[in-house]
């Protein structure tokens, strides 16, 4: 939208901007069902979980990559890993036994880290 303005302003021969812009929607979640943070925290425990949505609902719209336990602490330590099947942009990555691991940006045949979760403690 911002682009546009500046495309009408420069077709018009003159500068143009925003006032102003609300997103009401990105893709599957809309601006109705948001809940702001104050409201959330007031909550009972059980009606603030329920509102939450699982950080894998919210991936499951992106290509899917499944790692090996080595792979993943490769990635983890910040290292590309190979692809088995060469890939273009971002995926949800899942560890062994469905773990979500973060996000990785695949180049070709190579996947690397974008953004990862905690390590799962142990024990």
């Amino acid at each position: 939208m911002r682009t546009l303005a500046e495309d009408i302003g420069a077709a018009l021969g003159t500068g143009a901007h925003l006032a102003g812009l609300r997103r009401t929607a990105a893709g599957r979640f809309r601006l109705a069902e948001a809940i702001d943070l104050a409201s959330l925290e007031a909550l009972p425990a059980p009606e603030r979980k329920a509102r939450l949505v699982a950080l894998e609902s919210m991936l499951s719209q992106l290509p899917r990559v499944e790692l090996d336990a080595a792979a993943e602490a490769k990635l983890r330590n910040g290292q590309a890993v190979p692809l088995l099947v060469p890939a273009e942009g971002i995926s949800a990555v899942y560890g062994p036994g469905g773990a979500l691991v973060g996000l990785g940006r695949a180049d070709g045949d190579r996947l690397r880290p974008l953004r990862l979760t905690q390590v799962p403690e142990k024990g």
